[in-house]
């Protein structure tokens, strides 16, 4: 890779990856995001902040992600949208034949609210897709 140049280009593209936070997307009723863009086979989601900044916060976090993952993905009833509400958390996942987007939203907000944040998420992620992905690459032979 270095005989070739392409390593020169791949450490380019990490050093572009940006860290960013779940304020920097403007959606107010959102905590955390994962994000997989299929075409690009590529995750994105913003640093872990409150209230998920200690171990056991960022454990809960990853089970939630889990079990919407397990529903989502379940082969027996696999599902396209799925909203889960407690008194903690408002849990959304989606997947479509593009993206898969796992969220955990304010507990306080309705479904049509939910929809309206993850619309104005898409928004944000459209615009700043360049930074958030490595979207022309080499290719390695």
């Amino acid at each position: 890779m270095e005989s070739s140049g392409n390593l020169d280009s791949v450490l380019a593209a990490m050093s572009s990856t940006a860290f960013y936070t779940v304020q920097q997307t403007s959606v107010v009723e959102l905590r955390h995001f994962v994000y997989k863009a299929s075409s690009a086979a590529q995750l994105t989601s913003p640093v872990i902040g409150h209230p998920y900044v200690d171990e056991e916060g960022r454990q809960i976090l990853r089970g939630f992600y889990r079990y919407l993952h397990r529903k989502m993905h379940c082969p027996t009833r696999a599902a396209k949208i799925i909203v889960v509400t407690s008194n903690t958390e408002m849990l959304l996942g989606w997947v479509s034949g593009t993206f898969e987007l796992y969220a955990v939203l304010e507990p306080s907000i309705t479904k049509h609210q939910a929809v309206l944040a993850i619309e104005k998420l898409m928004r944000w992620m459209k615009k700043e897709e360049s930074q958030l992905f490595t979207i022309n690459s080499q290719v390695f032979s």
